[in-house]
């Protein structure tokens, strides 16, 4: 099941024509993904601080549907697949109130060694976590 996170857009969040910055926008999705994974028992500090293994973001990408405007009320949605033994895939459906779609994101993540920077298999609390938010139906 997806998990789903509410947030406001401030002025903050904006570039100068008035509406949201891409980087922002990736920002709030990685609030979310961060969110999702403390929901689900993952503590933070622990992953992310990992002597063991990290998972950076290796591609992402952003869609805009639509202006996005301090103010808006948005609804992110994030679905996620695994890919590999060490990669999984994140999806982000960004509405404007609770159904008018307004960006699409995505980001893939990949399992490392911190010290060796080689590929390593995901650990076990991530493949339970991404059984978790197995996507629906996808928008995006």
């Amino acid at each position: 099941m997806p998990f789903w996170c509410d947030r406001q857009v401030f002025l903050g969040d904006t570039d100068s024509a008035g509406v949201i910055y891409f980087a922002h926008l990736l920002r709030l999705c990685h609030e979310v993904y961060e969110l999702s994974l403390a929901s689900a028992g993952i503590n933070l500090q622990d992953f992310f601080c990992s002597p063991h293994q990290a998972i950076p973001i290796t591609h992402a990408e952003i869609a805009f549907l639509q202006p996005i405007y301090p103010g808006d009320k948005l609804t992110i949605r994030l679905s996620g697949q695994k890919l590999t033994a060490d990669t999984f895939q994140l999806q982000y459906a960004i509405f404007k109130g609770a159904e008018q779609l307004a960006s699409c994101a995505h980001t893939k993540h990949t399992c490392i060694c911190p010290r060796t920077r080689h590929k390593i298999p995901l650990p076990d609390p991530i493949n339970r976590w991404l059984l978790t938010v197995l996507p629906l139906d996808d928008p995006c």
